[in-house]
Parts: structure tokens; sequence; C-alpha cells
């Protein structure tokens, strides 16, 4: 049985999730679907910090952790700000890896998806409709690109 990390209390800040049926996993990196025109995204590093929570659907309040559900073999890397080895791809660390050596993150980036570096993921099929006019152009320009998010 894997160790588990001791209960500590939710960090001060919005009040988090705890839906038994909030969603854990996290699988790829975010694309203009979860991003504004505003933010600089996929030009440059988003801007908006609230583009890196989870807001889970049913209760409309932010998610407090993520973990990688992406297939195995894309890649790891260090994420300086929490000490966390991360999912290049979607930047979640595997859960096994958290409960065995992860510590939680400091305060100011509980929630928060760390920034990676990494190919552009395009938007596309039935969710590409739903993109307004520049973010599909933007999306199309974007597609083969590298992207920190």
């Amino acid at each position: 049985m894997p160790p588990v990390l001791p209960a500590s209390p939710a960090p001060a800040g919005p009040p988090w999730c705890a839906c038994a049926d909030a969603p854990e996993i996290a699988k790829g990196p975010l694309t203009f679907l979860d991003h504004d025109e505003a933010c600089g995204f996929p030009e440059g590093p988003c801007t908006t910090d609230a583009h890196r929570l989870t807001v889970h659907a049913a209760c409309g309040l932010p998610l407090l952790m993520r973990f990688c559900g992406c297939p195995p073999g894309q890649g790891w890397t260090l994420d300086p700000e929490r000490d966390w080895w991360v999912d290049h791809w979607c930047g979640w660390p595997r859960r096994a890896w958290f409960e065995a050596s992860g510590r939680p993150a400091p305060a100011h980036l509980a929630g928060r998806k760390p920034v990676t570096w990494h190919d552009y993921p395009p938007v596309t099929g039935k969710a590409r409709e739903r993109l307004g006019e520049d973010a599909r152009r933007r999306n199309t320009a974007a597609i083969g690109s590298g992207v920190r998010d």
C-alpha cells in the first residue's frame, strides 16, 4: 500500500471543492478553450493566473489538486516553484509520485496548474466549433509551435 500524506487543512484563499465526485485526473495541456484572447496565449505565456485553476462544474469551486492521467512515456519536467516532478504535457504529477514524495504546493500556488513548455495541442472536432473566428485563426496558426501554459 502506498504511503499517504498526512491530512492537512486546505490552504487559505478561496473555498476549495470537497465534492466526492470531483475530477482528480487531468489529461493534456490547456488550449484556447481554457484561455481568453486577452491573456497572451499561445504567442507567449498566459498572463491570467485564474486560467491555471480548474473549477468543478457541479459546485463552481476550484479544485485544490489534480493528478496526471496522460499515457505514460511523454516525459517529465521539474516544476521549480513547487519542487514537483510533473508530466511535461499536462503539468500535473502522477498520484503515486505525489503520495510517495510530493509536498503540498505553497499557499500562493495551491490549486494552480504548473507551467510547462510543450507542443501546442490544437483544438479539433466539435470543440473547435465553440471557438470564435479569431481564436480559430490563432489555433490554426499555433499548430506545430511550442507553448508555455
